[in-house]
C-alpha cells in the first residue's frame, strides 16, 4: 500500500477547483446522500477542515470518514500544499492569499449550521475566520475546533520560522536536516514504536512524505505567516473547543492553555473547553482519530442542545 495515498477512497472525489479567478486548489466537497434520523438540510452540519502549515487535508482522514455519512464536508489542500499547484510566485503563498481562499470557500459552501476545524496554523486561520463570520453572520459559525493550536503572542516569531529567511539555495541544501527531526516532533514516542496498524501507517506516511513540500513554497509561506492576534480573538462570538496532544512539541500544551485563558477572558465567547489527549503529540487527530472525532461530536452536540 502506497504510504502517500489515503486509505479511504473518499479522497478520490477531490478535484482541482477554481475558488477564485485564476486560482485553483485541490478540494473535497461531500454531501451525504441520506440524512440519519431524517435530518433536514437546514439541520445538517457542514464541517470545514483547515489543515496546518505545509500539510494536506488527508491528515483529517479519520474525522472526515467518520462524519461523511451524516454531515457535509469541505476540505482542501492549501495553495502550495498536497496536490494543489506550487508555482514560483512569492505572493501566492502569503497569509493574505491563503486566508482569502478560506473566506471565499466558506462563503461559497457554508450552510445553516457550520463548524470549522483547524489544525496548528489552520487553527489560527479558523479563529480569524470566526472573528469575521461569527454567530450573527447570515451563514454563522456555530463553533470552532482548534487542534494543536499555535497562539500568536507565544508562538511567533519562533526559531524555525527565522530559518526561512535564509536564501532559497541554502534552504534547499539544508532541507534534509530540516526534515530529519519532524517525525520525532510530530508524533508521540509510543506512536513511533508502531505497535498497531494506525500508528504503523501514520509513521510510514510521515517518512514517505518527507521532502514533499518544495523549499520555494516553504520559504514564501513561513515568511508571510500572520497568526491570530488577541484583538481578533476578542471579536469572537463562537464557542471554542481546544484539543491538544499531551506531548506536542510543535505547539506545546502551554500554547493551548494561553489560548484558553485569552478566550475565557473574552466576554463575547460563550464557552471554551480544553482537552489534553494522552500519549499523543502534534498529529493528535491521526494518532487517536476516534477519540478526537468523539470530542468534536460531543462539542457539536452541546451546541445543538443550545440552539
Amino acid at each position: 500500500m502506497d504510504p502517500l495515498i489515503a486509505d479511504d477512497k473518499i479522497f478520490d472525489n477531490a478535484l482541482l477547483t477554481e475558488v477564485r479567478p485564476g486560482r485553483s486548489i485541490h478540494m473535497l466537497h461531500l454531501v451525504p446522500e441520506t440524512q440519519a434520523g431524517g435530518a433536514s438540510e437546514s439541520e445538517r452540519v457542514t464541517y470545514f477542515f483547515v489543515h496546518g502549515s505545509m500539510a494536506t487535508m488527508q491528515q483529517f482522514e479519520g474525522q472526515i470518514t467518520a462524519l461523511r455519512d451524516t454531515s457535509e464536508i469541505v476540505a482542501w489542500d492549501m495553495y502550495g500544499c498536497g496536490k494543489s499547484p506550487k508555482p514560483y510566485e512569492w505572493d501566492a503563498y502569503s497569509h493574505k492569499e491563503q486566508y482569502q481562499d478560506l473566506l471565499t470557500i466558506y462563503d461559497t459552501y457554508a450552510g445553516k449550521r457550520n463548524i470549522v476545524v483547524g489544525h496548528s496554523y489552520g487553527s489560527s486561520m479558523s479563529l480569524q475566520l470566526a472573528s469575521e463570520r461569527g454567530q450573527q453572520h447570515e451563514k454563522p459559525i456555530l463553533g470552532v475546533v482548534t487542534i494543536g493550536p499555535g497562539f500568536g503572542p507565544s508562538h511567533y516569531p519562533s526559531g524555525s520560522i527565522k530559518l526561512f529567511r535564509y536564501p532559497l539555495i541554502l534552504l534547499q541544501l539544508m532541507a534534509p536536516l530540516l526534515r530529519m527531526g519532524f517525525k520525532e516532533r510530530a508524533v508521540h514516542k509510543e506512536t513511533l514504536e508502531r505497535k498497531n496498524p494506525t500508528h504503523d501507517r501514520l509513521v510510514a506516511r510521515i517518512e514517505a512524505s518527507a521532502g514533499g513540500n518544495p523549499m520555494h513554497v516553504c520559504k514564501a509561506f513561513y515568511q508571510q505567516l500572520d497568526w491570530a492576534t488577541p484583538e481578533q480573538i476578542q471579536r469572537l462570538t463562537t464557542p471554542v473547543c481546544i484539543i491538544v496532544g499531551e506531548a506536542d512539541k510543535m505547539t506545546p500544551p502551554a500554547y493551548s492553555h494561553a489560548l484558553e485563558e485569552q478566550l475565557a477572558s473574552t466576554e463575547t465567547v460563550p464557552s471554551v473547553e480544553l482537552h489534553l489527549v494522552p500519549k499523543t503529540s502534534h498529529q493528535v487527530m491521526q494518532e487517536q482519530p476516534e477519540q478526537v472525532t468523539d470530542l468534536i461530536l460531543s462539542f457539536v452536540a452541546k451546541l445543538s442542545n443550545k440552539t
